[in-house]
């Protein structure tokens, strides 16, 4: 399954929620022994901020 994170084209503010999900997203998915794959990234103005990420993930329990 593919999953896209986007600030859209929101203000920094959205960038950087959107690199602090992603930060949340692979914890989880370690946690729960899934697999998550960074396919591509595109980064926001400031550091720490991300504009879009998608990965690929998969795993038994990825689609709950």
């Amino acid at each position: 399954m593919l999953l896209q994170l986007s600030a859209g084209q929101g203000p920094d503010e959205c960038a950087r929620a959107v690199a602090l999900a992603a930060e949340v997203l692979q914890k989880q998915a370690a946690r729960l022994a899934i697999s998550v794959t960074e396919l591509e990234r595109v980064a926001g103005q400031k550091p720490g901020c991300l504009k879009s990420i998608l990965f690929e993930v998969s795993g038994l329990d990825a689609m709950s």
